[in-house]
């Protein structure tokens, strides 16, 4: 036999993680796969790890960390053992083992953990999380048991207490069959783990102990049945009062719910039989009797006689469970017995129930078909075929109510479903954003199966039908987890919180990588990109709130760096077409968001800005490193900050691009468009932080004026020629304030020197100060569409036009301030240079202002000059401006 081809997906993100089959110890032994045709596995198992009894906070990170990658441990060990030449392949064994010592280490971890909550030395701060990680193994260790069943090749013949089959038909059961009925088993074993504490070990009549002690108080007449005592005779409780006329009295009717409760209890864990003697017990034997009906229907229908005691039976039972004023309890119970479970999906407690109910009908409805086809021949067939298709009406209205019970046929059989059932399932697992533990368990199952089921089968289930089902179950476990892991990450942003690495960041790209189509894989990637950006971000935001700028910024950076990092080790091996679109639609998804005015957490303001800046770091880590397009969309990202007067956002998005990314963008000449724009924008920052530190210092380092009484102080005679103490004072003073001045002047004119030549080094820029002479047109490989040159020219002249005006009017004012009034005729005359093209960015209303301050300038520089002065007349200035 050949061994079967494993189903192709994309290489696993972490090799070194998975590359062999590691115990859940994770002490680095490897599972020996030599053994694997040795029948009992006992002897290959190390006791309890008893080192974890004495380090309670070890043990529990340990356990975190195996939940979470021990499937894909195991997984990555049976495709070793398929791969190994060494070792016969022939047959399922190899599965069997591997799944079988997985479920042994996780018995041996369940017992440790147990043993440490017995301890009484344990410190109380380890007992809850330590019972919570008891569940989750609980809970890993039964999905383990599942999948042992649903993938062996011929699973052990084992029978149900609640539903035992006709025993000459055993050798007409289908594999289908056998599965379904282990499955069956198996919840009822869950359910009695999970109800009673039942371990294998005990007999199952501790569980009926257990409810008969609860129940032991309504043996008692005093406690309960005493409304009705004395009417007609009758001592007890009777099924007729409501016809009767007579209402329950309050404690009857408590008494009755935990009668129907317990009922249900052991019937959901298999024993319907120990359930009826229960109801005699307790004087509810009419109870038992209806109960009793299903054994004697169903053993009538095992000995051929399908006609009127099973149909009316049935028939009555459905009666029963469609009476609203049944109680719950005894109407699921029913339901589950007449093979309408939809009825019953009320009182489901975990997604084991939904599978125990759904898998109840199935049996139920197998053996009864094959019952029918049997006896139809001895039975009027019109009777027969309404009364079941009666049934089969009843039942399609049920399957169209619970469409989420019908997957259980496909994963754990991997059969087909009907089409429209199917399409209603996929819309409900992608409709649920459910957070709910239950639902979580459930849906990783039903993604592990699909996972299992490939990589056992191979191409075999490459039917449509399987492949769509199978990709919309993992698309829907992989937007819960990301739904997870943007909950945990806002929550701890909000808190100001660096969480470089949490429990879902490792395995999200495991899962992603199973999925098959590129637009799933594509859209989960981006979600997760996107959203680890967007905590981010609000991390920052915080910490700057709380004064703590210089942390934030480092902690950020850490964060995004571990983000980056785990991004880019998983794309990196995808091809180059493919890591360019998922690349490119993140960062146009951050550009809309950015855009709307809509994004907002819970009425908190968000910081649109800084988010969209980082969505740069996308296109420079190293598994990418698109550095044209990175900065192109930094100065399409600057140009929309300046626009809209964010000066500060529109710097920040400069410091994203280094100095060595500029360098190599400048080697390929067709770039020069996008190196010129950006050295355009390093360059007006400098002129523009320039402006801003001497308009700063101008206004609020000036020296106060002197006080009024000084000028009658100094003005004074003295006959004696001496100082008094107030011309002595009004002396220091007016040194003191000449000094001021002084060193005001001195800084003053440093300051505007340095921004007379970053304004001129602005202007006269070579190429001319963002003027496009080459504009930039992205290769055809590039499909982020927010590049537009008509829009871009259009904001390039409308930024000249804003700008260049206000620089020129600061230049005046500073040559004003330093009194370098020569300085303004100079720049009248760079203006008027048409090499400089500065003129035609200046309009009527901005050439104006301008004008007046030059005429100004001129007039003062006459009045200091002698009436000589060989400078243009100011008519001149106009005649050249114009």
């Amino acid at each position: 036999m050949e061994t079967p081809q494993t189903f192709s997906r994309r290489p696993l993100p972490f090799p070194k993680t998975f590359d062999k089959p590691y115990d859940f110890d994770n002490v680095a032994t490897e599972i020996n796969l030599e053994d694997a045709n040795i029948p009992s596995h006992s002897s290959s198992m190390e006791p309890v790890n008893l080192r974890g009894l004495g380090d309670p906070a070890s043990f529990l990170s340990s356990c975190e960390m195996e939940l979470r990658l021990g499937f894909f441990s195991s997984l990555s060990g049976l495709e070793l053992a398929k791969k190994c030449s060494s070792i016969d392949l022939s047959g399922e064994n190899q599965v069997d083992f591997l799944l079988k010592e997985i479920l042994s280490q996780l018995d041996s971890k369940l017992e440790t953990v147990s043993q440490l909550l017995k301890d009484r030395s344990l410190h109380p701060v380890y007992k809850e999380p330590l019972e919570n990680s008891r569940k989750l193994l609980q809970s890993e260790r039964d999905t383990w048991n599942l999948l042992n069943i649903v993938t062996a090749a011929n699973p052990m013949d084992s029978l149900t207490s609640s539903l035992k089959p006709p025993l000459h038909m055993y050798d007409k059961q289908s594999a289908t069959m056998l599965k379904s009925r282990c499955i069956l088993e198996w919840c009822e074993k869950v359910a009695l783990e999970r109800i009673f504490g039942y371990k294998s070990s005990e007999a199952p009549e501790r569980c009926v102990d257990k409810v008969e002690q609860k129940l032991a108080p309504l043996n008692d007449p005093a406690y309960c049945w005493s409304h009705t005592s004395s009417f007609e005779g009758k001592a007890k409780l009777d099924p007729d009062y409501p016809f009767r006329n007579r209402e329950l009295h309050q404690t009857d009717r408590h008494a009755e719910d935990l009668v129907c409760h317990q009922v249900f209890i052991l019937f959901r864990v298999g024993l319907l039989d120990q359930a009826i003697l229960v109801t005699e017990k307790v004087e509810q034997v009419w109870r038992g009797i209806c109960l009793l009906g299903f054994f004697g229907a169903w053993n009538a229908a095992s000995n051929g006689e399908v006609g009127q005691t099973w149909n009316l039976w049935k028939l009555a039972a459905m009666e029963i469970a469609s009476n609203p004023s049944t109680n719950l309890y005894e109407r699921s119970v029913f339901s589950v017995l007449c093979g309408i479970p939809s009825k019953a999906l009320s009182v489901c407690q975990t997604w084991e129930d939904q599978v125990w109910i759904y898998f109840f009908r199935e049996v139920l409805k197998y053996w009864e078909e094959l019952l029918v086809s049997e006896s139809l021949s001895s039975y009027d067939d019109d009777h027969i075929l309404s009364v079941f298709e009666q049934c089969e009406g009843i039942d399609k209205d049920g399957m169209e109510l619970n469409v989420i019970r019908q997957v259980q046929t496909f994963l754990a059989l991997g059969i087909d479903l009907n089409p429209h059932l199917t399409q209603r399932f996929l819309q409900y697992l992608l409709s649920c954003q459910s957070t709910h533990q239950d639902w979580s368990w459930f849906l990783r199952f039903s993604a592990h199966v699909v996972i299992l089921m490939r990589t056992l089968r191979g191409n075999e289930l490459e039917e449509e039908l399987f492949q769509r089902y199978s990709e919309q179950i993992l698309l829907a476990y992989c937007k819960h987890l990301l739904c997870l892991y943007i909950s945990d990450e806002m929550q701890a942003a909000e808190q100001g919180l660096t969480r470089s690495k949490t429990s879902y960041d490792d395995i999200l790209m495991v899962y992603f990588s199973y999925l098959m189509d590129d637009s799933n894989l594509v859209n989960c990637c981006v979600e997760y990109m996107v959203n680890a950006l967007k905590a981010d971000t609000r991390t920052e935001q915080v910490r700057v709130k709380l004064n703590n700028r210089q942390l934030s910024s480092r902690q950020s950076d850490e964060r995004r760096t571990s983000c980056l990092e785990k991004i880019g080790q998983y794309l990196a091996s995808f091809p180059r077409s493919m890591l360019n679109k998922i690349v490119e639609t993140a960062v146009f998804r951050v550009w809309n968001q950015s855009q709307s005015d809509e994004d907002s957490h819970n009425g908190r303001t968000f910081d649109n800005d800084l988010f969209l800046i980082r969505s740069v770091d996308f296109l420079i880590f190293p598994a990418y490193q698109n550095y044209h397009l990175a900065v192109a969309c930094v100065n399409l990202f600057v140009r929309k900050f300046v626009l809209s007067g964010k000066v500060l956002s529109a710097q920040s998005a400069l410091d994203e691009i280094s100095e060595d990314v500029l360098l190599e963008i400048q080697k390929e000449q067709s770039l020069w468009s996008l190196s010129h724009e950006f050295r355009c924008w390093q360059q007006f920052f400098k002129a523009w932080n320039a402006i801003l530190e001497w308009r700063n210092y101008v206004l609020s380092q000036r020296p106060a004026s002197l006080p009024s009484t000084l000028g009658d102080i100094m003005d004074r005679n003295d006959d004696d020629n001496v100082s008094t103490e107030e011309q002595l004072w009004a002396r220091q003073v007016l040194e003191n304030y000449e000094m001021e001045w002084s060193q005001y002047r001195s800084h003053c004119n440093s300051l505007g020197e340095i921004l007379s030549k970053e304004i001129i080094r602005t202007l006269t820029m070579e190429g001319g100060w963002l003027v496009d002479s080459f504009p930039y047109e992205p290769p055809n490989s590039i499909s982020l569409n927010i590049f537009d040159n008509v829009e871009r020219q259009m904001e390039l002249e409308k930024i000249r036009r804003q700008y260049i005006p206000l620089m020129i009017i600061q230049l005046v004012d500073a040559y004003k301030q330093m009194g370098k009034l020569s300085s303004c005729i100079e720049l009248v005359q760079l203006v008027a240079d048409d090499s400089s093209q500065l003129l035609p960015d200046m309009d009527q209303e901005t050439l104006e202002p301008f004008m007046q301050q030059i005429i100004q300038v001129y007039l003062e520089y006459c009045d200091k000059r002698a009436q000589n002065t060989k400078f243009p007349f100011v008519g001149e200035l106009f005649e050249a401006l114009s």
